[in-house]
């Protein structure tokens, strides 16, 4: 298929142009099996093979149904849009509008069960402490978290879903946080690029204050439990306890367990 697909080359005088053009002297002439069909296809030749393959619709459809709910299609759903797809001739707007209008969209709006991209990860961490790409920062964070745009790892792009979570990426997210919090405190007005210090500030009241800080995403009920554990029952008689313990619920909302969904 690869070698169908050759010949198409980029633009230079218009780099912008979607699908740029095709040089035939750089196609790779001869046979070439697709799908256990052998011919000397050409692009069109080779879509086509692709699309009659009768496993095409259902793939195309588990494919695409992935990208916005993380559970598997139910049978019955699985045929109703393999009956869409088909209708309207292999059009895909019709099949997404039935995709984005299916119940299985709303069934994680109180619980978040789709791992972030870090790309995803990265933006909303910008967002929920207002703040604009200022220099290489994201750059570097999100090459060490596995998506750098526009170099993906093969030309099949990222594997997505739990391949985004490991060892090194994991801890590549919560950095990434930390160094986006610091940045946070350098824009705002207080001057020892820590949040501000409330002398008298209860562990329901500095929760309360991190959780509006950063934009209050959601957290789940036994994360909030846990969270509310630590600042009971973190150290506040100094002025460095109290902004380390603002620092830490902060750090948590935006990089924990609950942080790496949506």
């Amino acid at each position: 298929l690869s070698k169908a697909l050759t010949g198409w080359q980029i633009d230079d005088d218009n780099p912008d142009q979607t699908f740029g053009y095709f040089n035939k002297s750089r196609w790779f002439s001869g046979n070439k099996t697709v799908l256990g069909q052998t011919g000397d296809y050409e692009h069109r030749d080779a879509v086509d093979v692709v699309l009659k393959h009768p496993s095409h619709p259902q793939f195309l459809m588990r494919k695409l149904w992935a990208e916005f709910i993380p559970t598997e299609p139910d049978r019955a759903t699985l045929k109703e849009l393999v009956a869409v797809y088909k209708k309207s001739r292999f059009r895909l707007k019709p099949v997404l509008r039935k995709i984005l209008t299916h119940p299985d969209m709303l069934d994680s709006v109180k619980e978040p069960n789709m791992i972030k991209p870090p790309v995803v990860f990265a933006v909303g961490l910008m967002r929920s402490l207002g703040l604009t790409i200022t220099d290489d920062t994201l750059y570097n964070s999100l090459n060490e978290m596995g998506q750098l745009p526009y170099f993906p790892p093969t030309v099949a792009g990222w594997e997505g879903g739990t391949a985004w979570l490991n060892t090194n990426t994991a801890l590549a997210r919560f950095a990434l946080v930390n160094e986006l919090l610091d940045k946070a405190y350098e824009k705002s007005d207080n001057t020892d690029d820590d949040p501000d210090d409330v002398v008298e500030e209860t562990a329901a009241q500095a929760y309360k204050r991190a959780h509006e800080a950063v934009g209050r995403p959601w957290v789940a009920r036994g994360t909030r439990s846990a969270l509310m554990y630590y600042a009971n029952n973190a150290p506040v008689k100094r002025k460095s306890d109290r902004v380390a313990r603002q620092r830490v619920l902060r750090a948590f909302m935006l990089g924990g367990p609950d942080a790496q969904v949506m």
